[in-house]
């Protein structure tokens, strides 16, 4: 069954039972999507005098249970001339995770098992890598391991030494672009590993965004959004966020600027459009 309008929904953010536009200031996605069009509340004859520039932020949400919404972008498709302009903005990141095995050189076999959490299945998917002591053919092995599971087949893994510690570094991309990951967990060294004091660790060194990821809450409506890239968008210039899998979801910010010295405008406003390919 394809998708409709009523699988993709714009949601508010500020916490699960939110339901009040003004507090649409970050945290969690809320339960209440937008029914009625207004995000922003009216802009004051003060502000209309020395300028004003606030902030959103919603969800947009995939609720289907089967259906991915392919090649997804998002973008301003019409807005209301003479009154405040508005700016989108995501925290755009790929996820990056480092593993770290002290004491890797005097390993001559065995293997390690790291754990990584699926959101769509909720379930941990335990990751197998077997040692190899040409440190580029046991990044290969990390990598088609992790590529083993489903949604993560673009997974690149590469390794290299600095003295006895090999180090790999996970770069989810491609498919899994743009996506927030839990941390991979260490499950078990085999014996090899523990017989010469090996020890592995994990660090995640970028959080992948703006998918699966909850948004930083900001304190006030006029406090700038920490890492957010804003930008003006149209239909020949969306903002990208690739294939937004069944039950994802992704926030997006808005930025409102009002020009001081602009007269208010009664009815101004603007649309928000979400595009993307269905199969």
């Amino acid at each position: 069954m394809a998708l409709t309008d009523n699988n993709v929904r714009i949601f508010m953010s500020g916490g699960l039972s939110n339901s009040n536009p003004d507090l649409c200031l970050g945290g969690e996605m809320s339960t209440t999507f937008f029914s009625t069009p207004r995000i922003f509340d009216s802009i004051l004859a003060d502000q209309t005098v020395s300028g004003y520039t606030d902030y959103r932020c919603v969800y947009i949400n995939n609720s289907s249970e089967i259906d991915t919404l392919y090649s997804t972008d998002v973008f301003i498709d019409s807005e209301v001339s003479g009154g405040a302009s508005v700016m989108m903005g995501i925290e755009p990141a790929n996820e990056r995770q480092d593993v770290y095995i002290t004491n890797a050189s005097a390993v001559a076999s065995g293997g390690f098992v790291v754990m990584l959490y699926d959101y769509f299945t909720d379930s941990n998917n335990n990751i197998l890598v077997s040692h190899n002591q040409n440190i580029n053919q046991w990044a290969e092995n990390f990598q088609s391991s992790i590529r083993s599971i489903n949604g993560l087949d673009q997974v690149s893994v590469t390794g290299s030494y600095i003295g006895t510690t090999a180090y790999f570094t996970v770069n989810f991309i491609g498919s899994s672009e743009r996506r927030y990951f839990d941390s991979m967990e260490l499950v078990s060294l085999s014996q090899d590993f523990l017989n010469v004091n090996a020890s592995l660790s994990i660090q995640k060194v970028l959080n992948g965004s703006p998918k699966l990821k909850t948004a930083n809450e900001i304190a006030s409506e006029v406090v700038v959004p920490a890492n957010v890239i804003f930008v003006n968008t149209s239909s020949s210039s969306p903002i990208y966020v690739g294939n937004v899998l069944p039950a994802e979801y992704f926030a997006v910010w808005l930025k409102r600027t009002v020009v001081a010295g602009v007269d208010p405008l009664e009815g101004d406003g603007f649309t928000i459009k979400i595009r993307g390919e269905i199969l």
